[in-house]
């Protein structure tokens, strides 16, 4: 029970660090990237804290496609390169195809 919740809290910590990441690369005021910053590596230093061995095989792959997704929002902001930001696009595109029909 214990591992779920430790799952459970690490996935929402990491789910909020991507919101972030998100926000970060969408707002153009300096004064609140600076604070996103702040916020993620206040957020990333929380994460740390989890043990990752002790997750659940469903927990690991949710952590490990919220870490995929988190490196290509970030590489597409990055990223000068036309052809990278339209393969990142249709990445993104799949993804969000596969989840409707999923749910």
């Amino acid at each position: 029970m214990e591992n779920s919740s430790t799952g459970n809290q690490l996935i929402e910590t990491k789910t909020l660090m991507a919101k972030i990441l998100r926000l970060y690369y969408l707002t153009n005021s300096i004064a609140e990237k600076e604070e996103l910053q702040l916020k993620y590596t206040e957020l990333e230093k929380h994460s740390q804290q989890y043990n990752e061995d002790s997750l659940t095989e469903k927990e690991k792959a949710q952590l490990e496609r919220l870490n995929h997704y988190s490196e290509l929002y970030e590489e597409y902001h990055k990223t000068n390169s036309t052809v990278r930001k339209a393969e990142i696009e249709e990445i993104f595109l799949n993804i969000e195809n596969t989840e409707e029909v999923n749910n």
